[in-house]
């Protein structure tokens, strides 16, 4: 994919994100959409898609983070590792991601059946 294709899919998600942080009211299939476009974007060379976030003004640690994590559930979890890997290659300090949250556990033992 070339790199303007790669800039307009980030657009996309950019603007997408910013308006899944305006409030409860989102417009009809505005999620759907965010997911289309980070997969879209996860399919595109980790390369390009490293330089098209280090154009932008976003926290670029957070949001490789963020698409590293949201990648395995949407069954691409070999192309958010192929996008990890290109950020951990890149930085010099060893680029290490945000830590993505741990899964609740219960506050008491679960009742014996």
């Amino acid at each position: 994919m070339n790199q303007d294709t790669v800039r307009e899919i980030w657009g996309i998600l950019a603007a997408n994100l910013l308006r899944l942080e305006q409030g409860p009211e989102l417009p009809k299939g505005l999620r759907e959409q965010t997911q289309i476009a980070v997969s879209m974007l996860l399919e595109c060379d980790p390369a390009q898609v490293l330089q098209c976030l280090e154009e932008s003004t976003w926290p670029q640690r957070a949001l490789v983070s963020w698409l590293v994590y949201e990648g395995a559930p949407m069954g691409l979890a070999e192309q958010a590792g192929a996008l990890e890997r290109q950020w951990r290659q890149d930085r010099l300090d060893g680029g290490e991601l945000i830590a993505p949250p741990r899964p609740k556990t219960a506050s008491r033992p679960l009742a014996s059946v």
